[in-house]
């Protein structure tokens, strides 16, 4: 089963997800309604091949694009939740056009499906848990809940004129030469140092060989 599209929400918290069962509105709510039987059998193995939060820019990375989660038969199905913190960005190209986006970031959580479920209205707002007397049971499914940040992010360029360029050439050009000047005069010390004991050598020498 592939699933793609987009959607246009608010700018506040919530999330969105695919899970067993199907949804009610109970008392202003979103409730799931499903049968305990079914749950074990609901396979929550997913991929996701792009998940993106606003118009795309050059560098744009989103993190939960190609993740992919498999509910094997050790861990059985479960309950996988992505907490995404979503950052509005405006990204500024060099021509000047500007775009309004967002770059994020998440953790994630797995809680695996309990032994026996005891109940079978779970509500939307729990994002896929309910506790009951007995036990703490999940709903299977994916959801990714997001929240916004409260900063934002503005990227621009700008360019550097050629007289920069040049300024910072010359700096590292007099640097190099710097160098090379001093690793010359203590090449040159240690080359004196070495040149005055063959020097004294010739002395004592010449003053033993004339008495």
């Amino acid at each position: 089963c592939n699933l793609s599209g987009f959607m246009l929400v608010n700018k506040v918290a919530g999330n969105f997800h695919v899970a067993l069962g199907e949804s009610v509105v109970r008392d202003g709510r979103f409730i799931h309604q499903f049968q305990p039987q079914d749950a074990p059998g609901f396979n929550t193995t997913h991929y996701i091949h792009e998940l993106s939060f606003g118009m795309p820019y050059p560098g744009l990375y989103n993190p939960l694009d190609k993740v992919v989660k498999v509910a094997d038969e050790e861990q059985g199905t479960g309950l996988y939740q992505y907490f995404i913190k979503l950052v509005p960005t405006i990204y500024e190209a060099p021509d000047g056009a500007r775009t309004n986006t967002n770059q994020y970031s998440y953790t994630e959580r797995f809680r695996p499906l309990a032994n026996q479920l005891t109940h079978t209205d779970h509500d939307h707002n729990k994002h896929g848990s309910h506790a009951t007397h007995q036990a703490t049971t999940v709903l299977p499914g994916v959801f990714w809940v997001y929240d916004m940040s409260a900063f934002m992010v503005e990227i621009s360029y700008t360019s550097v004129p050629f007289s920069h360029f040049f300024a910072r050439l010359c700096a590292i050009a007099g640097g190099v030469f710097t160098v090379m000047g001093i690793v010359d005069s203590l090449c040159h010390h240690f080359k004196i140092k070495l040149d005055i004991p063959d020097q004294l050598k010739g002395v004592v020498g010449g003053m033993k060989m004339g008495g």
